[in-house]
């Protein structure tokens, strides 16, 4: 009883819904225009709504081609989400947000997202990167 009262106090819950609005977030989507997605744990498991996110705007037939949104050197990306629990307000409530971005240039080996199937690891290209 004791063990399992510690193991249930040295557990936390962790709930990380975010909405992506501002560049558009995919919410699992690979090149898909649907309205739902088709996989919700291809990227990550984002255990939220299947419409949630927005469509890709490109052609998703051509390999190689990145997304339409273009931006330059030196301009303001203004970031926007929407947090689906709670943040703030609350001091038992302790909310982190972690924004991850990178560069082509920085990234060679980089997927495009083409083809739109479930990531397939080659071990034969290990360290390429």
């Amino acid at each position: 009883m004791r063990v399992a009262l510690l193991l249930a106090l040295c557990v936390s819950l962790c709930a990380a819904d975010v909405y992506l609005h501002s560049p558009p977030g995919s919410n699992n989507r690979n090149r898909e225009r649907k309205e739902n997605r088709n996989n919700a744990n291809r990227l990550f498991d984002s255990q939220n709504n299947g419409k949630g996110g927005y469509a890709w705007r490109g052609d998703p037939t051509g390999k190689g081609v990145g997304d339409p949104i273009t931006y330059y050197v030196g301009s303001k990306l203004r970031v926007e989400w929407t947090n689906q629990h709670a943040c703030g307000g609350n001091p038992d409530i302790h909310c982190e947000l972690v924004i991850q971005y990178a560069c082509d240039d920085t990234l060679p080996g980089l997927r495009d997202g083409y083809p739109n199937s479930d990531e397939c690891y080659d071990s034969s290209q290990n360290n390429q990167n």
